[in-house]
């Protein structure tokens, strides 16, 4: 059976990432190989593994290493005093240094585009070249919890922030382009509207618009994985979230009926 080439675009999604290692399985079961994947924040560290490895196995041990086995709590400690940031991120560099080294986004074997958003000019940046670490932690750098990270002439935070599904960067590409919302569908608020859940919950409901809103403006397959019941700080719920990936990945890649 020969090999289709697809261009691939993971969106963020903190937990609900992991969503992506099932879509990257059940590509692998269709023969579907990316020619190119596009990442923003946790999708972006999800396509970087990916390129690196070439194998959704490999992804999956990676992510239950450093999110399940060491706990996001310890990957991520609080950064006290709060000057810049909620948490501290030397431990998440580490970690990402020890998997990456000095390489840098050109040297992988698959072609990478990570995004950043510039403080500076409001605008998505996308890098095809630059250091790798430092533009995953750039791509994940969200507000208020992450610093941001000045960087080849950027001041950069979360490239969710502009650019939650990086769809439109596999654009000018051969092939169809596969996108993948990480926040799947729309999950309505439930519960009592303390502060901080209504606060949370509206930024997800932004996060959410800004995908479905990207992925609707362009020609592409998307999948939108069910993420209901699970939080999104849930690391420890790997192996369902990818579950839940791959199964709406199969839907999404169905023929249409004749």
């Amino acid at each position: 059976m020969s090999t289709e080439k697809v261009n691939l675009a993971l969106g963020g999604g903190t937990a609900y990432g992991f969503t992506h290692i099932g879509v990257l399985r059940r590509l692998e079961d269709e023969n579907l190989r990316p020619a190119v994947i596009a990442g923003t924040s946790m999708g972006a560290l999800i396509a970087a593994l990916y390129s690196r490895t070439g194998s959704a196995e490999e992804v999956a041990g990676l992510c239950r290493r450093f999110f399940v086995e060491k706990t996001w709590k310890r990957l991520f400690p609080l950064n006290l005093p709060f000057a810049r940031s909620i948490v501290r991120t030397d431990i998440i560099r580490s970690s990402l240094a020890g998997i990456f080294g000095m390489s840098d986004i050109a040297d992988l074997p698959i072609p990478l585009i990570i995004t950043g958003s510039d403080l500076k000019s409001g605008r998505t940046i996308l890098f095809k070249q630059g250091p790798l670490v430092d533009l995953l932690m750039a791509s994940m750098a969200v507000p208020f919890f992450f610093p941001p990270l000045r960087l080849l002439g950027y001041h950069l935070v979360d490239g969710g922030m502009t650019s939650l599904v990086p769809v439109r960067a596999c654009s000018g590409y051969p092939g169809r382009t596969i996108a993948c919302h990480a926040y799947g569908k729309y999950k309505p608020f439930c519960g009592t509207p303390g502060i901080l859940r209504v606060h949370f919950h509206s930024q997800y409901m932004l996060d959410h618009a800004l995908g479905r809103m990207e992925i609707e403006s362009t020609d592409c397959t998307a999948v939108y994985p069910d993420t209901s019941g699970i939080g999104m700080f849930q690391f420890h719920r790997l192996d369902e979230l990818m579950e839940r990936g791959y199964e709406a990945a199969k839907q999404a890649l169905q023929p249409p009926p004749r």
